[in-house]
């Protein structure tokens, strides 16, 4: 994503799912991608899928990862913080992604390893609350 500030260092899950759901109240679509994700987490992932097309650029070329468009709100952010507590971060997602509409707002190639980009459409004050919110304590 061009024209994006940057968050680096280590993320706690669960808090980076309850962060979105604080601070990313606009979203409109999750878009996940892994080719190790937990079958409780595919599970929850296929309850809010959204038709349409997959928008990221994909992640992983080989081996063939799933790729999911989901709904993305309030309870479902919740869900996956719960769901986070029980599961290893690769085994939620290799690369996530956060839109508005056809516009991205969040992406995170390599989740929970790589650094995230957040559009600067996001006023600044929002990035650095996030950015503090989802540190491990």
């Amino acid at each position: 994503m061009e024209n994006c500030y940057s968050i680096s260092g280590n993320v706690d899950s669960i808090k980076f799912f309850k962060g979105l759901n604080d601070y990313f109240q606009d979203a409109t679509t999750l878009f996940v991608e892994g080719d190790s994700i937990a079958k409780e987490v595919m599970s929850l992932y296929k309850k809010q899928i959204q038709e349409g097309d997959y928008l990221p650029r994909a992640g992983t070329t080989f081996p063939k990862s799933t790729k999911l468009r989901c709904r993305y709100s309030s309870a479902f952010m919740n869900e996956l913080a719960l769901i986070a507590e029980n599961h290893a971060e690769p085994e939620l997602c290799d690369h996530l992604h956060i839109y508005k509409d056809n516009s991205p707002i969040l992406e995170w190639m390599d989740a929970f390893s790589d650094e995230i980009s957040i559009s600067k459409i996001i006023p600044e004050e929002i990035v650095n609350k996030f950015s503090n919110a989802i540190r491990p304590a």
